[in-house]
């Protein structure tokens, strides 16, 4: 059996799905791919995450320590410096709809918990 991996376009297809038509109609395809790599290069810098050639396979030492509200700052930031502009708010809504994501290809538990985030 394969282990799950995260593909960044079909997170992106998935995120795109689950968020509401406001969001739909304010961020393009390309634009939650940038999202989802702000949040890849925070968890790198963060060392959380390891990104192997052009697959992202993350292994977490449990417990991670994440400092959400910095993840949420550096992406926001980032974003704004390449042109989006989005809110805590839909950042939220973007990162949990990127959790049905993780939960459909097995990378998060039942708790949670993952050898693999993006």
């Amino acid at each position: 059996m394969n282990e799950p991996e995260y593909i960044v376009e079909d997170a992106a297809e998935i995120v795109l799905s689950n968020i509401s038509v406001e969001l739909q109609n304010k961020f393009s395809y390309d634009d939650i791919i940038e999202i989802l790599d702000a949040e890849f290069e925070f968890l790198e810098l963060s060392g959380i995450a390891s990104n192997k050639p052009s697959i992202v396979d993350i292994p977490i030492h449990i417990p991670a320590k994440l400092d959400e509200e910095a993840m949420e700052y550096f992406i926001i930031n980032l974003c704004a410096k390449k042109g989006i502009y989005l809110t805590y708010e839909e950042l939220q809504e973007i990162l949990d709809a990127e959790m049905i994501y993780l939960e459909q290809q097995g990378l998060i538990d039942d708790e949670g918990a993952s050898h693999f985030l993006n």
